[in-house]
């Protein structure tokens, strides 16, 4: 049975694994908020190691509030640099395999095309260069590390709020509703407006509900890809409150013929 430890597990990507673990029973996994194991604490890293000698360490926690870290340069250096290296030294020594999370940040770059791993890196901010900086150290601290490079994240969460108040107030909140006729389904608030078809998405695969009667409401500007992630689930009704983008308007002709 592989034991794997997961840091930062009070933020985004570490609750949503929670709830994937419940998947993979044959898998012990440990669960690690900042509270309960300080990334800069190297004892207390040797003391998890020698309690439960993780196989994997999936390195979650990051400091991630971008226009923050600009007044913050030392704390956002603390977690996302020395942090990380305080934990790859330590699974080093251990022989611990390091899954660090970091982000698409580091390049910034402006090509139209999908960067790729060998990209030469341009970061701006003290977020992208500290998160760069925690990159390199782990690579060079700990050869068992692989480095995972995000761009947006989103998550199915079982506190996910129902209640139809948030479909009467969503012209003030930046997301998406997903709605029988009048009736709110759920509300997902927007993180990058087409990864909120994704959740909706999702959501509705785990719940087994029917797109054949469905509307799907944003409050945002409907994109080419929300147009054509709506059309595959299904869904016969897309509305927005502040119309189409450039290309969406070509796409959602395109649909519509063929509907």
């Amino acid at each position: 049975m592989p034991t794997i430890l997961v840091t930062g597990a009070q933020g985004q990507v570490g609750r949503e694994l929670q709830l994937l673990a419940e998947e993979f029973p044959d898998w012990d996994w440990h669960f690690r908020s900042r509270e309960e194991l300080d990334l800069t604490e190297r004892n207390a890293l040797d003391d998890f190691f020698a309690a439960y000698e993780p196989d994997y360490c999936l390195n979650c926690a990051a400091y991630t509030a971008v226009d923050l870290a600009e007044e913050q340069p030392e704390r956002a250096f603390a977690v996302n640099v020395l942090g990380v290296r305080s934990l790859a030294e330590a699974w080093a020594e251990h022989h611990c395999f390091l899954i660090h999370l970091s982000t698409d940040y580091v390049y910034h770059g402006s090509q139209t095309a999908p960067f790729r791993e060998t990209d030469p890196t341009h970061p701006r901010g003290v977020y992208a260069r500290t998160k760069l900086e925690g990159e390199q150290m782990a690579l060079q601290v700990n050869r068992h590390t692989m480095v995972i490079r995000t761009s947006w994240l989103y998550a199915l969460v079982r506190t996910i709020n129902t209640l139809p108040s948030l479909y009467l107030t969503a012209g003030a909140i930046h997301g998406c509703v997903l709605c029988r006729e009048d009736r709110p389904l759920v509300y997902m608030e927007d993180v990058g407006r087409h990864n909120a078809v994704d959740k909706v998405a999702g959501y509705m695969r785990v719940h087994g509900i029917e797109a054949a009667d469905k509307i799907f409401y944003t409050t945002g500007r409907l994109t080419s890809e929300m147009v054509i992630k709506t059309a595959q689930m299904g869904i016969p009704f897309l509305v927005s409150r502040s119309g189409l983008t450039q290309m969406g308007r070509p796409v959602l002709r395109q649909v519509q013929r063929m509907a």
